[in-house]
């Protein structure tokens, strides 16, 4: 059996139908950075419009071909849950007065990581790792 073939990962059937399941790609490191970027790095008060999208793509040193891309087909699924994080992240601007920590889950089905971060810390201080 040739290596390429045991590296792959199975295929997910449906337990039901026995369809195979599509697996959506992974995201691209690119557009991970162009999404932190507009997410946490474009102020508050304003709105993403195109201007915000191309000072991203340059700050980013993405070509215009590869933005459009990176905003169509399966990467499209990305953008609207850039959106909905920012306006949960300025909704709790404006209930708390400052911006949520990062390691708090903004939208429904997000974990909250504190207490990961806690036993870390824990696990840290506690002298195991020596």
């Amino acid at each position: 059996m040739p290596l390429s073939e045991i590296s792959k990962s199975p295929t997910r059937t449906c337990p039901h139908c026995g369809k195979e399941i599509a697996r959506l790609p992974r995201n691209p490191r690119d557009l991970g950075l162009l999404l932190h970027m507009l997410t946490y790095r474009v102020t508050a008060d304003k709105e993403i419009c195109e201007g915000w999208i191309e000072a991203a793509r340059v700050h980013c040193k993405r070509t215009p071909e590869r933005l459009a891309v990176l905003r169509s087909g399966d990467h499209a699924r990305h953008w609207p849950r850039m959106l909905a994080r920012r306006a949960a992240r300025r909704a709790n601007l404006k209930a708390y007065g400052e911006f949520p920590p990062r390691w708090k889950g903004l939208l429904p089905g997000e974990p909250d990581r504190q207490a990961q971060l806690a036993g870390l810390t824990r696990y840290r201080n506690g002298g195991l790792t020596r």
